[in-house]
Protein backbone atom coordinates (compact mmCIF):
# COMPACT_ATOMS: atom_id res chain seq x y z
CA UNK A 1 0.00 0.00 0.00
CA UNK A 2 1.46 3.45 -0.74
CA UNK A 3 2.49 5.53 1.88
CA UNK A 4 0.65 8.63 0.20
CA UNK A 5 -3.09 7.59 -1.41
CA UNK A 6 -4.07 9.74 -3.93
CA UNK A 7 -3.46 12.93 -2.31
CA UNK A 8 -4.81 11.71 1.68
CA UNK A 9 -2.05 13.44 3.54
CA UNK A 10 -0.51 10.68 6.51
CA UNK A 11 -0.54 12.38 10.04
CA UNK A 12 3.10 13.17 9.72
CA UNK A 13 2.80 15.40 6.74
CA UNK A 14 0.07 17.09 7.80
CA UNK A 15 1.70 17.70 11.41
CA UNK A 16 5.06 18.57 9.88
CA UNK A 17 2.73 20.82 7.42
CA UNK A 18 0.29 22.95 10.41
CA UNK A 19 4.03 22.84 12.86
CA UNK A 20 2.82 20.86 15.32
CA UNK A 21 3.26 17.06 16.70
CA UNK A 22 1.85 14.12 15.43
CA UNK A 23 0.77 13.73 18.93
CA UNK A 24 -0.91 17.37 18.90
CA UNK A 25 -3.01 15.83 15.94
CA UNK A 26 -4.17 12.80 17.79
CA UNK A 27 -5.40 14.96 20.77
CA UNK A 28 -7.42 17.02 18.27
CA UNK A 29 -9.02 13.65 16.64
CA UNK A 30 -9.44 12.38 20.24
CA UNK A 31 -11.05 15.84 21.58
CA UNK A 32 -13.13 16.25 17.67
CA UNK A 33 -10.93 19.73 17.29
CA UNK A 34 -8.92 18.99 14.41
CA UNK A 35 -9.69 18.73 11.12
CA UNK A 36 -12.06 15.54 9.25
CA UNK A 37 -9.87 12.73 8.85
CA UNK A 38 -10.33 9.28 7.12
CA UNK A 39 -9.74 5.78 9.22
CA UNK A 40 -8.70 3.15 6.66
CA UNK A 41 -8.32 1.06 9.57
CA UNK A 42 -7.41 0.54 13.15
CA UNK A 43 -4.18 2.22 12.45
CA UNK A 44 -3.89 3.73 9.68
CA UNK A 45 -5.19 7.71 9.86
CA UNK A 46 -5.07 10.15 6.52
CA UNK A 47 -6.46 13.51 5.94
CA UNK A 48 -8.04 15.46 2.95
CA UNK A 49 -6.25 18.25 1.88
CA UNK A 50 -9.60 19.88 1.06
CA UNK A 51 -10.75 19.04 4.30
CA UNK A 52 -7.93 20.29 5.99
CA UNK A 53 -8.23 23.65 4.09
CA UNK A 54 -12.05 24.21 5.48
CA UNK A 55 -10.67 23.54 8.69
CA UNK A 56 -8.43 26.30 8.22
CA UNK A 57 -10.86 28.47 6.98
CA UNK A 58 -13.39 28.21 9.79
CA UNK A 59 -10.59 28.38 12.21
CA UNK A 60 -9.50 31.25 11.06
CA UNK A 61 -13.29 33.13 11.23
CA UNK A 62 -13.78 31.65 14.40
CA UNK A 63 -9.92 33.12 15.74
CA UNK A 64 -10.82 36.95 13.81
CA UNK A 65 -14.17 36.34 15.73
CA UNK A 66 -13.09 35.60 18.81
CA UNK A 67 -10.67 38.42 18.68
CA UNK A 68 -13.07 41.14 18.13
CA UNK A 69 -15.71 39.88 20.88
CA UNK A 70 -12.81 40.04 23.39
CA UNK A 71 -12.02 43.91 21.80
CA UNK A 72 -15.19 44.48 22.56
CA UNK A 73 -15.76 43.09 25.95
CA UNK A 74 -12.51 44.84 27.13
CA UNK A 75 -14.15 47.84 25.82
CA UNK A 76 -16.98 47.56 27.87
CA UNK A 77 -14.93 46.79 31.14
CA UNK A 78 -13.22 50.28 30.44
CA UNK A 79 -16.34 52.16 30.35
CA UNK A 80 -17.45 50.32 33.91
CA UNK A 81 -14.51 50.28 35.80
CA UNK A 82 -14.84 54.34 34.92
CA UNK A 83 -17.83 54.89 37.23
CA UNK A 84 -19.77 55.80 33.69
CA UNK A 85 -23.11 54.18 33.49
CA UNK A 86 -22.81 53.68 29.27
CA UNK A 87 -24.24 51.34 27.20
CA UNK A 88 -22.57 49.73 25.01
CA UNK A 89 -23.83 48.34 22.09
CA UNK A 90 -22.29 45.44 19.70
CA UNK A 91 -22.71 45.27 16.32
Amino acid sequence: MPDNLDGLLTPAELASELGVSVATLRQWRWRGEGPAHIKLNSRVIRYKADDVDAWLARRDRVEDSDVIMLAKLRKADELESDGSKQVVRFG
